[in-house]
């Protein structure tokens, strides 16, 4: 019997909706139970407001300092989930294209499809992707016990090695949300140099229209989330380029983009000045 009264909680912020509880359980809690024996998920707890569109966890601290300590030190338990992953991964993707060709062959002329030949395709839907996502949450306990370690560190460091820890740990590449900021800074820039901040978008020049909708089309899916889809029009990029760009100058601007553009050289430098510092 597990003991609730002993359980050591903390809180942590999910992007959990009540649709998808179940779903997340079944894999983190049962499958990764079944696929690494005595490290699935101990316990959690889902809180929903706002009728389910803000959630929080309560999770088993101890579980996940554990469970990251075990996988840190267990590199071929590590290993073996990680090309279970790739293969789970691999036939999702499969499914959900085969998914969507039944459903083309199974809509009738009003564009409608039976709840029973719905019920089944989710079957498999579920099933594919509870498979893949067991696997790929114990990435959750490296995230608690690696910030865990890193704060160990941090509190016996002086503020310029907390610096270097800092670096040490930035990603290598330039994050995605990285990418779409460097995007909006060159579109700002132009809309400086055109003199067309203070337009409306639809009088904005042809070629600054262009730019903003290649945009949208990489990023308009940005603020999807497990409940909600919803598109960021051109329109709405145009007010967040121009937020993005509020009280900077052209020069400052320019400097950000070189700062983004050239990432992964500062980075380096940083990294290495870091390790010197040591």
């Amino acid at each position: 019997m597990y003991d609730l009264s002993k359980v050591k909680f903390f809180m942590q912020c999910s992007a959990n909706t009540l649709h998808h509880n179940w779903p997340l359980m079944q894999a983190f809690n049962i499958r990764l139970e079944e696929l690494s024996k005595g490290h699935g998920l101990t316990v959690c707890v889902t809180f929903l407001k706002k009728k389910g569109d803000e959630s929080t966890w309560a999770l088993d601290e101890d579980c996940y300092l554990d469970e990251g300590k075990y996988y840190e030190q267990n590199s071929t338990e590590l290993e073996k989930l990680f090309y279970a992953w790739l293969v789970a991964r691999k036939n999702f993707y499969d499914v959900v294209e085969q998914i969507d060709a039944k459903i083309a062959g199974l809509t009738d002329s009003d564009g409608e499809i039976s709840l029973a030949a719905l019920l089944e395709l989710y079957k498999k839907f579920n099933y594919a992707y509870v498979e893949e996502y067991a696997t790929a949450l114990i990435s959750d306990y490296f995230v608690v016990y690696g910030d865990n370690i890193i704060k160990e560190i941090s509190d016996k460091l002086t503020k310029e090695q907390q610096k270097n820890i800092t670096a040490l740990t930035s990603p290598l590449k330039l994050p995605f949300l990285g990418e779409e900021q460097l995007n909006e800074l060159k579109i700002g820039l132009r809309l400086i140099e055109n003199k067309e901040v203070n337009k409306n978008y639809k009088i904005l020049s042809p070629d600054t229209k262009e730019s903003i909708l290649s945009h949208q089309k990489e990023y308009f899916w940005i603020r999807n989330n497990y409940k909600y889809t919803t598109p960021i029009s051109c329109n709405q990029f145009f007010e967040d380029i121009k937020h993005e760009i509020a009280n900077l100058s052209p020069l400052e601007i320019t400097k950000k983009i070189s700062e983004l553009q050239n990432y992964e050289e500062l980075l380096k430098k940083k990294k290495q000045q870091a390790l010197a510092g040591l």
